[in-house]
Formats: C-alpha cells, sequence, structure tokens
C-alpha cells in the first residue's frame, strides 16, 4: 500500500522531510509548457510601445487559476455525478435518463435503492411530496430553481420572483444590461433574449423565476459551476448514505481497518427519525379554511356587529360556515365568493410548498394546531397585532390521507415504511452540503494512498501542486519528478488537463485583469521619477532580498526550499524573478495607485516674468477643468430644495398590516373593477383633504391634523366635515401613514433619488410647476399640492376635485397626496468686488504642486474669485473649488458659493477622479490589441465594462435616462485627456 511519511504531519513539518510519492523522492519544480513559444509577443499596448510576452502572460495566467485547476480536479472526480446531473438538467422527462443517471440519482446501498425513480411529466399541476408518484418532478424542479436560482441571484441579487417583479422596468433593464457587460469580461457573450425569464406562476407554487433558454448553450458556461456543485453534493449525499445507519466508521486515513471513530454523521437512528417526524410530518396536509384579518379590533367588532349575527350561538356547523362566508364578504366587499368551498381557502403543506407562507406564524399555529375541524374563534383574537377570525373547516393529512393525526407509533407498517424514506432521504440532503469538504478529501487519499498508481492525482505545474498540497496535506501525495510530463497541467485516470485546453481557460477568465494590469503598469512605471524616491526602491529591493535569502536558507516557514524558487516567487509574489518582483509588484504597482489618484496636474501653472504663476489660458477653453465646468454649470437648472409631507393610502388587502403594490392588486380586475376601485381611492383622498382644511383643526399644521385623522380612521372616528363615519371609507381595507418626508430636511436634487422612480419623478414636477407658476415660498401651516402625472401641469390645491387618478401619486406602496411647507431656488452664482467686503476674495492662494524636500519648489496659483453671472459659475470659481476640493482643504470661497458649487460639482469631481474612469481614460491611451481574437476582445470589452461603471449602464444620454450626463463622457467624443508626462 502506498503511504506518505507521516501522513497527518502539517505543512511545516514536512518541509525537511524526504517525500514518499510514486516510488520516487524528488519533487517536481519544472513547469509545463506544451507547445507555447514563451518568447513570443502575446499582445501590444500603446501602438507597439509596450508589449506582453507569452511568457510572462503564462505565469500571470497560472498565478491567478488555482480555482480553476481546482474545479478541474473536482469535474474529473466527479466525472460520472456531473454527467448525471447534466443529463437531469437537460431531461424532459425521466424515460429521458439512462439508467446510470437513475442509479446516481436515487441513494443505494449494497445494491438496494432507498427508493425508486417515478414520474414522467417535467411539470405536473401538482408537486407530490417524494416517496409519492413523481419522484422525477421533485428531482427536476428542485434542480431547476436551484440553477434558475443561482443565476437570478448572481442577477438581481435575489431569487424571489416577487421581489423581482416589484422592480422597475429601468432598473430591471440595468441588472440585465450589467450582467452581459460583466460576462463579456470573461469572452461569454449573451444578448437580453439569452437571459429571458417568467416569473414564478400560481400553478406551479414555487416563487422563483424561470429562465427561458437556461438549457441553450448560450448559458451553458453560465450554469457549470452550479451544476458542478450539485453533482459534488450528490456524490457527497451517496457517499454519506453509505455510513448514515452506522455509529461508528472506519476513518477514511485509518491505518488499519479496526481503527473506528464515532460517525458524527449517524442520520439514521429510530430516535431521530420518530423525533423528525413528530415535529414535522404530521402537520403536513391540507387545511380548509376562512381567515379574516382586521386591522383593529373595532374594525372586527364594527364589522361582525354590521352583520347581525351572534357567532356565540350558531346552530350547526353550515350555519358557521355561512356566517363566516356572510362576514368575509362584508369585510371583503370587492372580492364577494359564495361558498365556503372556494378553493382560495385551501391551504397546503408539503416539502415543496407552503401556502401559509403569507400569514403570521401565530395564525398558522391557530389553524394547524389549536382549532380542531369545524372549529371557529367566536369574537376577533389579537395575533401579533392583528384582529383574527378563522374558522377551520377539515383537513387531510399527509400522514394519513384522511383527518385523522397519527402520532408515529400509531402508524401502520407501511406507513412506517413510507415516511422512513421520506425523512432519511430528507436528512441526506440536508447534511449533504456539510458533507462535502470531507468527502472530497476522502476521495483524494483514497487516491493518492492505494496501491493502484492508475488512480493517483498527478500535478504536474508545481504552483498549482503547492496550492493543491497545501489545502490537503494529510490526503494528496506529491508527484515525483520522474513522472513530470511536460504537456499536461494535471491528469487523473483518463482525464488529461493539457497546457495549451489551461492556457485556453484561463485566457477566458483570467484575461480581462492579467492583460490589462500588466499594460497599466508598464504605463504607469514610465512615472517612476515623480513617484517613487530613492528610499521607497530601497526598502523594496531589501524586502525581496531578505526574503530570497530566508527561502534559500529554509527558513521561510510558509515555502520550503523544495517547492523551487519560481515556485515560490510566484505563488509569493505573481512573478519569478526577483527584478519583475520589485518593478511590477512594488514599484510599478505603488506608481499606478498614483498615478490613477492624481488630481491636479504641474502644467496647469504657467509661470511669469517674475516668478509667480498663473493658470494656463487654454484650460478655460478646453481640456480636464473646462469639461467639468461646463458640466456642472448645465446642472444649474437641476438644482431644488423643497420641504414636503404626504399622507399615503395604502391597500391591505390579506390584513397583515403591510401595504400591497396597487398595480399587482389590481391587475386581474376587469375594467370595471378598476374603475369602481380606483374611484374608491380618489374618494377617500378628497374626504381626508376636506376633513384636514375643516375650521376645527385650523390652527395647526396639516402635518399634525392629519395625523390625528390617521387615528381617527383607524378607530372608526366620525368626520368633522360631513358626519359621516370613516367606516364608510374603507371598503378595500384602506391603511393610511402620515410621515414627514423631509424631517431631517429639505429634499434635494441628491436626496430624492432615495425614492422610489415614481415618486422621485412627482416630487421633481412639484418643484417644477411651483417655479412655473410662481407659488409662494412657504406656508406656515402647509399647502395640499397636486401633479399631474398625465398634463405636467400642477399648482397649490384650491379644491377636492383637484384629486383624480392622475393627480394622485401611485407608487408600490399606495397612493400619495402631498403636502407643501416650503421650496427654494438655488443661490447665485454672482459674486462681485462688492460683495467682498474684507477683500479676501481677491487673492486666494491655491498649492499646485507640493516639494516635501523642499517647499521653496512649491508652486501656487493666485485667483479671485469674482464673478459677474447670476446663473453661471466662473472658471475661477471652479478652479479655486476644485483645486482646494482636490487638496483636501478647507474652500477659501465665500460659503453661499462653496455650498452652491458643493451641489453642482461634487458628484462630477467624485467620478472624474474614481478609479472607474481613469480606468477608462487609460484603457482609451493604452489601447491593447493582440493577435489572438480572444485578448483582443475581452481588452476592448474591459473598456466598455468601466464605461458602464461610469455612466451606471445607462442605454443612451436620452430623455429616458434621464438625460445621463456621464454617458456623453465615455461613449461621446469629449476630451478628457490628462496632460502628458
Amino acid at each position: 500500500m502506498k503511504k506518505k511519511i507521516l501522513a497527518l504531519t502539517s505543512v511545516l513539518a514536512l518541509a525537511g522531510l524526504t517525500l514518499a510519492s510514486c516510488g520516487g523522492t524528488e519533487r517536481n519544480t519544472t513547469t509545463p509548457t506544451g507547445s507555447l513559444d514563451l518568447n513570443a509577443s502575446v499582445a501590444t499596448a500603446e501602438n507597439g510601445k509596450y508589449t506582453l510576452s507569452n511568457g510572462m502572460y503564462y505565469n500571470r495566467l497560472r498565478y491567478s487559476a488555482s480555482s480553476l485547476v481546482t474545479n478541474k480536479i473536482k469535474a474529473a472526480l466527479y466525472k460520472n455525478e456531473l454527467a448525471a446531473i447534466t443529463e437531469l438538467f437537460k431531461s424532459n422527462s425521466a424515460t429521458d435518463l439512462s439508467e446510470a443517471t437513475k442509479n446516481l440519482l436515487i441513494p443505494t446501498k449494497d445494491n438496494t435503492k432507498l427508493f425508486e425513480l417515478t414520474g414522467t411529466e417535467l411539470l405536473s399541476k401538482n408537486y407530490e411530496a417524494l416517496g409519492a408518484t413523481n419522484n422525477y418532478d421533485v428531482l427536476k424542479i428542485n434542480l431547476m430553481n436551484t440553477v434558475n436560482g443561482a443565476l437570478s441571484t448572481t442577477i438581481f441579487s435575489t431569487q424571489q420572483s416577487d421581489s423581482i417583479k416589484r422592480k422597475t422596468e429601468a432598473e430591471l433593464k440595468k441588472f440585465i444590461k450589467q450582467y452581459i457587460v460583466s460576462s463579456e469580461r470573461k469572452g461569454i457573450t449573451l444578448t437580453k433574449d439569452d437571459l429571458a425569464y417568467t416569473y414564478a406562476s400560481s400553478e406551479n407554487n414555487f416563487n422563483i423565476i424561470s429562465f427561458t433558454n437556461i438549457k441553450s448553450d448560450a448559458l451553458s458556461e453560465i450554469v457549470y459551476p452550479t451544476l458542478l456543485t450539485e453533482a459534488e453534493k450528490l456524490s457527497a449525499q451517496n457517499a454519506l448514505y453509505q455510513i448514515a445507519d452506522k455509529e461508528y466508521i472506519k476513518a477514511y486515513d485509518a491505518d488499519e481497518d479496526d481503527e473506528e471513530t464515532k460517525n458524527s454523521n449517524y442520520l439514521y437512528k429510530q430516535s431521530t427519525i420518530e423525533s423528525t417526524y413528530e415535529s414535522s410530518y404530521q402537520t403536513f396536509g391540507t387545511y380548509h379554511a376562512i381567515i379574516i384579518q382586521f386591522n383593529s379590533r373595532k374594525e372586527a367588532m364594527d364589522a361582525l356587529d354590521n352583520l347581525g349575527i351572534d357567532f356565540h350561538n350558531l346552530a350547526d356547523t353550515e350555519a358557521a360556515k355561512a356566517a363566516y362566508v356572510n362576514l368575509y364578504n362584508t369585510y371583503y366587499q370587492y372580492k364577494t365568493i359564495t361558498s365556503a368551498d372556494d378553493e382560495k381557502f385551501t391551504y397546503t403543506i408539503n416539502e415543496v410548498k407552503d401556502d401559509f407562507s403569507d400569514v403570521s406564524s401565530g395564525v398558522k399555529d391557530l389553524i394547524q394546531n389549536t382549532l380542531e375541524d369545524n372549529q371557529y374563534l367566536k369574537e376577533p383574537r389579537n395575533i401579533n397585532n392583528k384582529y383574527v377570525m378563522a374558522i377551520r373547516l377539515d383537513t387531510t393529512y399527509d400522514v394519513s390521507g384522511t383527518n385523522e393525526e397519527k402520532e408515529y407509533s400509531e402508524l401502520t407498517d407501511a406507513q412506517k415504511e413510507y415516511y422512513n424514506k421520506k425523512i432519511k432521504y430528507n436528512s441526506l440532503l440536508a447534511s449533504a452540503s456539510n458533507y462535502v469538504t470531507t468527502n472530497f478529501k476522502s476521495m483524494v487519499y483514497a487516491r493518492s494512498n492505494d496501491t493502484d498508481t492508475t488512480n493517483d492525482i498527478f500535478i504536474y505545474d508545481p504552483l498549482q501542486e503547492y496550492r493543491f498540497y497545501n489545502s490537503y496535506s494529510t490526503d494528496y501525495v506529491l508527484i515525483d519528478a520522474k513522472n513530470f510530463d511536460n504537456n499536461y497541467i494535471l491528469a487523473i485516470d483518463d482525464y488529461k488537463y493539457s497546457v495549451e485546453d489551461f492556457y485556453k481557460d484561463a485566457t477566458k477568465e483570467y484575461a480581462s485583469t492579467v492583460v490589462t494590469n500588466y499594460f497599466e503598469l508598464e504605463y504607469a512605471y514610465q512615472y517612476y521619477d515623480e513617484f517613487i524616491d530613492t528610499d521607497t526602491h530601497d526598502t523594496n529591493v531589501e524586502t525581496v532580498d531578505t526574503a530570497l535569502s530566508d527561502f534559500n536558507s529554509n527558513k521561510n516557514t510558509s515555502y520550503p526550499k523544495e517547492v523551487g524558487l519560481e515556485t515560490y516567487l510566484l505563488s509569493a509574489y505573481g512573478y519569478t524573478s526577483k527584478d519583475d518582483i520589485i518593478k511590477y509588484y512594488f514599484d510599478a504597482t505603488s506608481c499606478l495607485s498614483k498615478y490613477t489618484e492624481k488630481k491636479i496636474f504641474t502644467d496647469w501653472a504657467v509661470k511669469s516674468e517674475d516668478g509667480t504663476y498663473t493658470y494656463a489660458a487654454d484650460l478655460e477653453t478646453k481640456g480636464i477643468l473646462y469639461n467639468l465646468l461646463n458640466e456642472g454649470n448645465s446642472k444649474y437648472s437641476e438644482l431644488f430644495s423643497i420641504n414636503l409631507d404626504h399622507f399615503l393610502i395604502n391597500i391591505d388587502d390579506d390584513g397583515d398590516g403591510n401595504p400591497d403594490d396597487p398595480d399587482e392588486f389590481i391587475k386581474d380586475m376587469t375594467d370595471e373593477e378598476k374603475t369602481k376601485f380606483q374611484n374608491a381611492v380618489v374618494k377617500l383622498a378628497r374626504a381626508l383633504y376636506t376633513e384636514a382644511l375643516n375650521d376645527a383643526y385650523k390652527d395647526n399644521s396639516l402635518y399634525k391634523v392629519l395625523s390625528h385623522i390617521k387615528t381617527q380612521y383607524e378607530q372608526g372616528g366620525t368626520l368633522k366635515s360631513t358626519g359621516e363615519s370613516w367606516d364608510d371609507y374603507k371598503e378595500y381595507n384602506f391603511l393610511l401613514t402620515v410621515e414627514q418626508l423631509a424631517s431631517s430636511g429639505d429634499i434635494t436634487q441628491s436626496s430624492v433619488s432615495s425614492f422610489v422612480t415614481p415618486f422621485a419623478d412627482y416630487v421633481k414636477g412639484v418643484y417644477k410647476t411651483c417655479v412655473d407658476n410662481n407659488v409662494d415660498k412657504s406656508f406656515s401651516n402647509g399647502k395640499f399640492y397636486y401633479y399631474n402625472t398625465v398634463t405636467k401641469e400642477g399648482n397649490v390645491m384650491d379644491s377636492a376635485d383637484n384629486i383624480t387618478v392622475d393627480t394622485l401619486c401611485k407608487t408600490v406602496y399606495g397612493y400619495h397626496v402631498l403636502i407643501l411647507n416650503s421650496y427654494s431656488e438655488a443661490k447665485k452664482t454672482s459674486y462681485t468686488e462688492s460683495d467682498d467686503s474684507s477683500g479676501v476674495q481677491a487673492k486666494i492662494q491655491l498649492l499646485i504642486k507640493e516639494d516635501t524636500d523642499n517647499s521653496d519648489n512649491n508652486i501656487y496659483v493666485t485667483v479671485n474669485s469674482y464673478n459677474t453671472e447670476e446663473t453661471k459659475v466662473s472658471f475661477n470659481q471652479f478652479f479655486i473649488y476644485y483645486i482646494q476640493k482636490a487638496n483636501n482643504v478647507e474652500s477659501s470661497l465665500s460659503s453661499n458659493i462653496s455650498s452652491l458649487l458643493s451641489s453642482m460639482y461634487d458628484d462630477l469631481i467624485t467620478t472624474y477622479t474614481s478609479s472607474n474612469f481613469q480606468k477608462v481614460l487609460l484603457h482609451t491611451t493604452l489601447n491593447i490589441d493582440s493577435t489572438n481574437e480572444t485578448i483582443k476582445k475581452i481588452a476592448q470589452n474591459e473598456i466598455v465594462y468601466y464605461k458602464n461603471l461610469v455612466c451606471n449602464y445607462a442605454d443612451s444620454a436620452d430623455v429616458q435616462n434621464d438625460g445621463n450626463i456621464y454617458y456623453n463622457w465615455v461613449f461621446g467624443n469629449m476630451d478628457w485627456t490628462r496632460p502628458s508626462k
């Protein structure tokens, strides 16, 4: 039997030991290069000024690609499981599956299967629990949900269909474009059609979106990692099943067969199976119940009183059913039902769905565990601050197929066998993910430490082998140098991963960073004299010399000398020679960081004959500062400040206290029903408007008045204006919210973006019409204000008739009516000499370049901040503001001008100086080219990637994107060229 010396010894202790491996003792330190021409040029930049050799490129790929190699090892080890998962993924029915795949999908021990795979349809209307009649459906839909969910999470940051549905079309469009652009960085070309999806339907009861083309070739690379992960879990699941019923097992790395250890994965103890059943499976079933949730006890009692039925003295179950149907119809007038047998009162719970998921746990417990069949509440019960009336009519339990709830001991032998299989399989699924690492290690160990050398995992690349061995030193045995093969990165059984295949795969995965970073460093290194002083360079040299000395004398605790010098340097620093490490890892990296962070340029200062400095005259007509000045001045008309309160009419259809999306609420209504609903919203909004203006409240602010009215509304109080009851306005279970929108300050062009898009647009419309109509700037108690979303007109309300469907602001939260407290236009930009009483604005000194060694060499430019324009910032004002902001010093401008420039320019300056925008400029200058079409395309896509980051993935600079100001920055013809060296 092959055996490593000291199998459990740490990597560090092994450093000086002789390693028995595949019959030899010498560790491989030679890099496989296959047929690669390492001296060839793989890419150039700046029209050939900089060249990337194939040797440098290959080593940088090797440095980056450890996860790629590990995944190739996993794919080889899980070859059969991956084939089975892929076949299941592409199948349309159980008949599409091979016997080999079926055998792997079903846990088997001693030639006995845990269950038989049945079911022939991909989608059945009712997903049965595993072990019933549609095993295939369950396995298939779980896999599809996993794959769809993984892709959905990557694109939308959520798997939930409902959450995605609530996003705006513009947001969804941006998410898709963002993913497409990001995929292009890895050489994966996608279109929005490739990512087409459908929302979860009520038929399948899964709340995960389904990508229409998930099985297409276009998405094959995208879904592969998820399939590999599922294959890994499947392997772990089947391995775990072999020991799940054993209390003691032989440790996988034990020397003797009788060396057993306590099995921490002893899943199938009878006590565990019984307790699992008692805690969960007996509650699975179909519940038939009517549930009505009220927002307050008064609301509930009023509904009961209006119904005129004594729920304490109902004749029988039929009378109770009829009473509950009447109560339901009274409270939910807009969705009348005729019978307690209506299917909306059926709630199913099993492994794949839970129809109680939308109610509180207290209500769920009431139906499942408190009420028996034909039992009901006779008066409202407070559950989670909702007042609930409920009747449980009948129940069918999965366990018995009847309404009889059974303890485990009461089950028949057939029922026990059925549920034992379900519990065992679900235990496997729950535990498999945690067993993946152990399973992988045991597979590596078994191959490395048996007598069959053909089972070995051969990792020929010494860097990849070092990394793998570093993670699995107690399991993996190093190859002998005599077994080195120059053509391959690794080999397992009949699988061989060639150098050329690795080069191709790694290029797609890592070229975007490897190639561009190399040329970025080369470009920035030309600024060595400006950014790197002698002491810094000498320290870098000393650091590398010390590291080399420690390695050569075997003092490096992480890298034993046996790994070879090249492997050590590449793993630790990413380069294989001392000179490259000093140049790229230390000096050039520092140059690049300082280059991209540079915001002020010496070229902007011109020395006069008297030795003083002025700024270059052409800055006012072209270049960075000119562009920023013009962009900021164009934003002046967008500046606003407005103080608003509002009331919001929420829809609460299910009575859970949370607002429902109006569009979702009305989507299945007829046109007549929609009109009726919208009229009810307008009716309530007008009543609130009229009531708030009643003379009884005239000495209070509208916010305070509406806060009081909200309480009256909830308690079913009487309107002072009409004498009606507020209960007459609750036809659709409306809730009210009253808020101070600008409680911590006015809403501005910046803060408005924190609101959902329809509301933000509504606020902007309100402000614009205030200005257009010259509305008074402030009101002591506030004024109701409307804005017509169709005609784009608005004004202070003078009548309840101003409130219509078109003037209400509709968002996912409901319908808003605004109260205007005040607004103000932007301050003027003018500042003349007469405004400068102290004269300090006449001579503002700006630091352009600082010489830390000799302050006499500092460069200063002195300017004034005067400006006769009222709505346009002068170049002097902006020059002062930009230089001082870039230097992180307090502005010398007068406070009102400084505050104004902050609103107009901070976002622009931040965007220009951001690493993303500087990447665009640098990559445009580099203009990377390659004879390798993959590399060439990826380099081009890298620029597009950073351009999209700058303009936030806008489709174009058009009205639909609010005239995205950054789109022209990067996709237009604006000149942002930085001064040359």
